[in-house]
């Protein structure tokens, strides 16, 4: 391998094959690293025929199994995806015999994509549920359950700020309990419930000092409503 390149080990948190928990990781820590870095993403790496994927955006590169990740990570229509071109060895260390030969050609700016990737213009698609709006509400989806009893949903920033700009709104959590705004976590006392937003710039529930996906039921999975006033 090239001398000075770094490897960091980022998370294990992730269950295995929870496609949509590795999602949301990767979303929340990826702008934190340096342009040119390259993200290897090996959660349910293995199938009857597999194949593997690299994407460049914006500035970064990511590697992953062609499992829907990369579509659920990244805005497919601002992402370049390519396959590998090579063979992969049977039997093989997919992190040995595949990605670190790839690895060393992009470390080593040799990468071309018609010697050992070719694009690769349709990854396995995958998506999270969008937020469904019905008459004045919306209906919003639990998506993951982090460790910290903490539940993510599918509304982001963008939404807010198409949607609910200037309106008045309060979402039902279950057990009597109604949120009027996002305050996050700061001021607020043990044993409160909050809304916040994650790295990813989606609306999350928490508990301070407690958990809020046991507290509410809010296993992923599960729909919330919001109404709109």
């Amino acid at each position: 391998m090239p001398p000075g390149l770094k490897f960091v080990d980022v998370s294990h948190d992730a269950h295995p094959y929870d496609l949509l928990a590795t999602a949301f990781m990767v979303r929340g820590y990826y702008p934190h690293f340096p342009p040119g870095t390259l993200h290897v993403i090996s959660v349910n790496m293995f199938g009857d025929e597999p194949q593997h994927v690299l994407a460049s955006y914006g500035d970064q590169w990511f590697m992953a199994p062609d499992n829907g990740i990369i579509p659920m990570l990244l805005e497919p229509n601002s992402c370049q995806a390519y396959r590998f071109r090579v063979p992969i060895p049977v039997p093989a260390s997919l992190l040995r015999d595949l990605y670190l030969p790839a690895i060393a050609r992009l470390e080593e700016n040799a990468f071309r994509p018609d010697d050992y990737f070719i694009p690769y213009n349709n990854p396995q698609a995958r998506t999270w549920e969008k937020p469904q709006k019905v008459d004045e509400n919306v209906r919003v989806s639990i998506l993951y359950n982090d460790e910290a009893g903490n539940a993510h949903t599918n509304i982001d920033r963008r939404f807010f700020s198409t949607e609910m700009e200037n309106r008045d709104w309060r979402i039902h959590l279950g057990a009597g309990t109604w949120m009027y705004s996002i305050s996050g976590r700061g001021g607020a006392e043990p044993g409160n419930v909050y809304l916040g937003w994650n790295e990813a710039g989606m609306l999350y529930v928490g508990m301070v000092n407690g958990d809020a996906v046991r507290f509410l039921g809010l296993r992923a999975g599960r729909h919330l409503l919001m109404e709109i006033k």
